[in-house]
């Protein structure tokens, strides 16, 4: 008698003897492995009746059971051989009653069933990572964006105030507190209150003379020049960044004005007689007196007009910082000054966009045209500008040279305020 069934794995129908019922096999068209299902042997006849003619009895379909990869795959090769004589079904300790996996796959207890069962159970585990991965990074992703889009930059629009044309800005240096001997000083500050020495160009007047504090610096517009003054504070970014770095900033401000001062008062004595020549002055403007006007904030910028670069000429005691600008400029951008021999320290980005009203320039309301915050005029000081007063016109620095010929064309580390900028 036969057994017939259908393979598991691709469905072709197999055909082999009885006495294979139980083994294991190979499929001939898939080469699977799986165990030949068992059939009970038919009822025997009634004794009373005589033998019927023996007829092959029906094969009622079996579903197999697959039998997983081993490695004893020479063990049993393909379905055994029904021409070599009766074959013996050997017990199987494996034989175990049939189960089978959640889509309905039988499966044989053993080894094979722990190793597949271990794939799935890791395969499982290993898919379970994925949705918490992806929440994780959407919520990384989340953060960063909200962290840039609420960040706080230095950079932006700020308001201008125009500054009247009478405006102008004054300070007074004791110059023997930076270093310059006391016989030196004296000189040099009794020359200039005598004869003050005045760079004058389209678009700012820059005054060097003496009172009886010490080197007086003023500035004033000049025929093309408009002073204006922008409230950088009002950047967040800006006022916290200046809070925490005050004398980080101030301090390479303080080291230039007081070899500035050194340096002039020393050339100044040397040419008392004869004077000082405008290219000579001209640097002293950039070096001395943008220095002294500025803190250490202003120091650090400069503004941009059609791609020139005009340095910070004040900053008063709230911060705010002046510009000397041409009279036609409708905008400008206030960024940070390069030096030659440092970095920039402001934060970066920085850069602000300043657009100038055209309305009427409106009166200062600050210190600028103040000598010093806290310094009051004694009787000796009206008493001597009384007297200078009286006294006719002092002959003044000439500056009749070529404004592109001063020698102050824009350097890095250099500010540069003849009547064009600098590139």
């Amino acid at each position: 008698m036969a057994i017939q069934f259908n393979c598991p794995h691709c469905t072709s129908s197999v055909r082999v003897g009885d006495e294979a019922a139980g083994k294991i096999g190979r499929c001939p068209k898939c080469n699977q492995r799986l165990r030949i299902p068992q059939v009970a042997p038919p009822a025997a006849p009634p004794a009373h009746e005589p033998p019927a003619p023996a007829e092959p009895p029906a094969v009622p379909p079996v579903r197999p059971l697959p039998v997983g990869p081993s490695d004893d795959d020479g063990a049993i090769g393909a379905f055994p051989d029904l021409t070599a004589g009766p074959v013996t079904p050997t017990p199987d300790a494996n034989d175990v009653p049939a189960a089978s996996l959640p889509d309905g796959t039988p499966i044989i207890a053993g080894s094979e069933t722990t190793s597949y069962a271990r794939r799935l159970k890791q395969k499982r585990r290993s898919s379970g990572w994925m949705i918490p991965i992806l929440l994780g990074s959407v919520l990384v992703m989340a953060a960063f964006v909200y962290w840039k889009m609420t960040q706080v930059t230095a950079t932006g629009p700020l308001p201008c105030t125009v500054l009247p044309d009478e405006q102008t800005l004054q300070i007074t240096l004791d110059v023997t507190e930076y270093g310059v001997p006391p016989e030196t000083g004296r000189l040099v500050v009794d020359h200039l209150r005598e004869q003050p020495a005045r760079l004058v160009t389209d678009l700012m007047i820059t005054e060097f003379s003496g009172n009886a504090r010490g080197l007086q610096i003023t500035l004033s517009p000049g025929v093309n020049g408009r002073l204006v003054q922008v409230p950088i504070l009002k950047n967040q970014a800006v006022a916290e960044f200046y809070a925490d770095n005050v004398e980080r900033l101030n301090k390479p401000r303080q080291s230039e004005l007081k070899t500035a001062v050194q340096q002039f008062c020393e050339v100044w004595a040397n040419a008392a007689e004869a004077g000082m020549n405008p290219r000579e002055l001209s640097d002293f403007r950039n070096r001395l007196a943008m220095t002294a006007m500025v803190r250490g904030l202003g120091y650090h910028v400069n503004g941009v007009v059609d791609r020139r670069r005009y340095p910070c000429v004040h900053e008063d005691t709230d911060s705010r910082l002046h510009f000397m600008l041409p009279q036609d400029a409708e905008k400008f951008e206030i960024i940070a000054r390069p030096f030659e021999d440092r970095r920039p320290v402001l934060p970066e980005p920085f850069g602000f966009e300043v657009r100038i009203p055209a309305e009427t320039p409106q009166t200062a309301t600050d210190d600028t045209n103040e000598p010093d915050a806290d310094a009051e005029e004694t009787e000796e000081d009206a008493a001597t500008d009384a007297a200078e007063a009286e006294q006719p016109d002092e002959p003044t620095m000439p500056a009749d040279a070529d404004p592109d010929e001063d020698g102050t064309s824009m350097k890095p580390g250099m500010n540069a305020m003849d009547a064009g900028g600098s590139e």
